[in-house]
């Protein structure tokens, strides 16, 4: 018994050393348990459109580098009145955009089951896969039917770390969300996390029945008292949840909610000319709503609360309180499935308590 203590100490240094002589492991920036926030906009930024133009020749010159694939798990909508193309980022002022092309391009009466704001009412103005070739070198890599050659393509973005807790934060909240992902990651992540080998499967599925009812409110009295799954994920739960489907080109592995960016938005292949990060909104939203045409619906697009779930232009006290919940080990795994993020955006990883960082 007197050895043990020795022996934990040698495998956390063990594992330090791993972390540190791994270059790939490496961060600029590290964060304590106990600080508030973390600014991720740079104060001594220059003119928007030098941010802008610096960011595009960024992402032209690491996707050139990184030789990543071309992919079809994407979407763009193209809006005519306004003469733009949008590709969402969910988490990252989709719900304000999506509101604000539904209520400008809709009839007030339009609903989809009783939704307002859904996605499938402006599911016709998604463009197809249908191409049109480009016409001379300064031609769009990608061309489709219904766009035209002077459509103006955007998105939004924001720290992939910051998307999936901002995520993770409105579904604890959000009765709406928790009956909408019931299936898609909150009993799978519990089942995964909490299942016991040796029930019998009939205990397994009254277990999992039981859940299904008290998400959606219907607990009965009859359900078993010792059911471990009766409690909402954690933070933790989720994570391993997204490790286990990872890869996987089903809607398990492919949540837009944490899908890295770059593959979501297929930016390196979709020829935006403008992609905006939604932690610089003070400085860049202005620039591109000039750009867009849509100054004149600045109040409406700007630090909207149609979708509140967390600091938009900081790494604040949530995020840094749910990577806090998560191992080293952990940590370092998530940060990895965002590697392509970092190096396209120009965002840096995050850990929360790791001393070490990279010196200058």
């Amino acid at each position: 018994m007197e050895k043990l203590p020795i022996l934990l100490s040698v495998l956390v240094t063990l594992l330090l050393l791993a972390f540190l002589l791994n270059p790939r492991l490496q961060t600029h920036q590290t964060i304590t348990a106990s600080a508030e926030v973390v600014p991720l906009i740079r104060l001594d930024l220059p003119d928007p459109e030098s941010v802008m133009k610096e960011r595009m020749e960024r992402i032209e010159r690491v996707c050139a580098d990184l030789k990543i694939p071309e992919t079809s798990g994407y979407m763009m909508f193209y809006f005519p009145k306004f003469k733009l193309s949008w590709t969402p980022v969910f988490k990252s002022s989709s719900t304000t955009w999506k509101r604000f092309f539904i209520d400008h391009i809709l009839p007030p009466e339009a609903n989809y089951k009783g939704n307002h704001y859904s996605f499938q009412l402006i599911e016709r103005f998604k463009l197809t896969k249908k191409r049109r070739k480009p016409t001379g070198s300064e031609g769009r890599k990608r061309k489709w039917t219904p766009e035209p050659d002077d459509s103006i393509r955007f998105t939004i973005i924001r720290h992939p770390l910051s998307r999936l807790v901002s995520h993770y934060r409105k579904t604890l909240v959000s009765e709406k969300d928790q009956k909408y992902f019931e299936k898609l990651w909150i009993i799978p992540a519990i089942v995964l996390a909490r299942k016991n080998s040796k029930w019998p499967k009939t205990q397994q599925v009254k277990y999992e029945k039981e859940l299904s009812d008290w998400i959606n409110r219907k607990m009965q009295a009859s359900d078993s008292p010792n059911n471990p799954y009766l409690s909402l994920p954690t933070f933790p739960e989720l994570v391993s949840f997204i490790f286990e489907y990872r890869g996987r080109k089903d809607w398990r592995g492919m949540n837009q909610h944490w899908r890295p960016a770059f593959g979501w938005t297929d930016v390196c292949f979709a020829d935006f000319d403008y992609v905006m990060k939604l932690e610089n909104e003070a400085v860049e939203m202005p620039f591109l709503l000039e750009k867009l045409g849509l100054t004149e619906y600045a109040d409406e697009l700007m630090n909207s609360k149609a979708n509140p779930s967390g600091t938009k232009n900081v790494v604040g006290t949530d995020v840094i309180e749910h990577l806090g919940q998560l191992s080293i080990e952990q940590q370092t795994k998530l940060n990895q499935i965002y590697e392509k993020d970092y190096k396209i955006f120009g965002y840096e990883p995050i850990f929360v308590n790791v001393s070490y960082t990279v010196p200058s």
